[in-house]
């Protein structure tokens, strides 16, 4: 039998707090993720939902409808994920082309169908990246 060595390193929570510190790590356009939804268009439901952001560009990073059931099978919602490049301001306050991911929009389910409408669901998990190479 072999002796293990204890490894000494950061908690989790001195990794996260090292990381707010250090703040968002900027992105180049080709590290952003490609657009992947294959359903039907919804695009302008998206955008409305954020409104507040000038977006450049809406990337759906859903393949497709993610379906939410109960206990017993009965289908809850649908949702789907993107994320957006939009007009904002870098750490320093000058004006910059940002990334932020992780929105989540859903329709609820009415038991015939889907809520024609789309609402957001929490807040997106990242912060916001600088995109460098914008054009």
């Amino acid at each position: 039998m072999t002796d293990f060595k204890e490894i000494v390193g950061k908690s989790p929570i001195e990794e996260v707090q090292e990381a707010i510190k250090r703040g968002p790590t900027p992105v180049k356009m080709a590290d952003l993720p490609k657009q992947t939804w294959k359903g039907p268009k919804i695009e302008k439901e998206l955008k409305a939902l954020v409104k507040d952001y000038k977006v450049k560009k809406l990337i759906i990073t859903s393949d497709s409808w993610e379906y939410r059931r109960n206990f017993f099978g009965f289908v809850l919602y649908r949702w789907v994920g993107f994320d957006i490049v939009y007009d904002g301001k870098n750490k320093d306050g000058k004006k910059a082309t940002m990334y932020k991911s992780g929105f989540i929009a859903k329709q609820m389910s009415n038991g015939s169908g889907f809520d024609k409408a789309l609402i957001m669901t929490g807040s997106p998990v990242s912060w916001n990246r600088e995109v460098l190479d914008w054009k």
